[in-house]
């Protein structure tokens, strides 16, 4: 397979006389539910197979053709489709590395199109884990943002991930902000003090 929507087929031709070759495909077995998907001219040895489902095993045959009748089958190959890529993530908020007081209220998006949920995800203290999910509505991609979260002084990593149906993707690198919630201290240096 070359993509996750397509698989290109090549074959070698055994005769000098075919007309062309047809070819079939099953998306049930090797041994049925073949059905001829295009016809081809002679002395053509490839075909992309488009419009594929994604992660998905199909099973193709091929017979030459002429005025005289079909050849025999070839044997049947068999492809995968690939894995859709997963749906990019950008974190846009907080900053990495920045210091402020608890709350702090965080802020993804997606440019992949087709993303159904957005999903904030942190390291409070306690590991890992989903803190709140978003449904997402428009089909060119995604923007979210998720709910103050009140957390005490530290340093603290946080992520999304968005997802298109079950294929989910994070930021490469997670963000890590710091919580400082104790109130400046100042001293007189001049004048002395007596």
């Amino acid at each position: 397979a070359t993509s996750p929507s397509q698989i290109d087929l090549t074959w070698t031709d055994n005769s000098n006389n075919e007309t062309g070759f047809r070819i079939e495909r099953s998306v049930t077995s090797e041994n049925s539910g073949f059905s001829q998907i295009a016809e081809i001219g002679a002395n053509i040895l490839s075909y992309p197979n488009t419009g594929l489902t994604s992660n998905t095993q199909y099973w193709y045959k091929v017979k030459a053709f002429n005025d005289g009748g079909n050849s025999s089958y070839s044997n049947t190959a068999t492809a995968t489709t690939l894995s859709p890529p997963p749906p990019s993530v950008t974190l846009n908020s907080p900053n990495d590395n920045l210091l402020k007081k608890s709350p702090t209220t965080f802020s993804c998006s997606s440019g992949t199109s087709g993303v159904t949920s957005m999903s904030l995800y942190g390291d409070w203290g306690a590991g890992w884990h989903m803190n709140e999910s978003k449904s997402c509505l428009l089909n060119d991609g995604c923007a979210t943002s998720f709910g103050s979260k009140s957390t005490s002084d530290g340093s603290y990593k946080w992520n999304c991930q968005a997802c298109v149906s079950n294929n989910c993707g994070f930021a490469t690198f997670n963000k890590t902000f710091n919580i400082d919630s104790t109130a400046p201290k100042i001293s007189f240096s001049t004048p002395p003090t007596e």
